[in-house]
């Protein structure tokens, strides 16, 4: 129990079946927790599950994995949505892909609600834990 002070959840949680297990057992063996997520819940996202090539079956918004992590009894110290570099998006696009990236992130710091509703991002959170949850039905983890 609390044997490491962090743990790490980069691009994890996306693919976990059951992810409030995982959230359990990492809020029991580190002090603090950072999770890493794509914000992929977003208007463009189709009606109907389909696996993708990478594997992700939980599709997350700021607010849904803000409240994945409270509901897990993690408190979030701080959260915050990133656009990956230009790099990433010149390397998989060239000129198309700066100007995407410019995109993205000229909309991210003038409407940030918008955005995540209209693009994918990334979400990173830094928790630590939160005490015991009174929550229905949630017996000790």
């Amino acid at each position: 129990d609390k044997r490491f002070d962090l743990a790490v959840l980069s691009h994890v949680i996306e693919h976990v079946e059951y992810p409030r297990k995982l959230l359990y057992e990492v809020r029991r063996i580190a002090r603090y927790v950072f999770v890493e997520v794509p914000l992929e819940a977003t208007a463009r996202q189709p009606q109907d599950f389909v696996l993708d090539a990478v594997g992700h079956i939980n599709f997350y918004s700021p607010k849904t994995i803000r409240r994945l992590l409270q509901s897990s009894g993690l408190r979030v110290l701080k959260q915050t949505v990133l656009n990956p570099s230009r790099s990433v998006y010149t390397f998989n696009g060239g000129s198309r892909g700066a100007l995407r990236h410019l995109v993205k992130s000229s909309l991210l710091r003038m409407a940030p609600s918008l955005a995540t509703e209209l693009f994918t991002y990334h979400s990173a959170l830094i928790c630590e834990d939160g005490g015991d949850l009174d929550l229905p039905g949630m017996g000790a983890h």
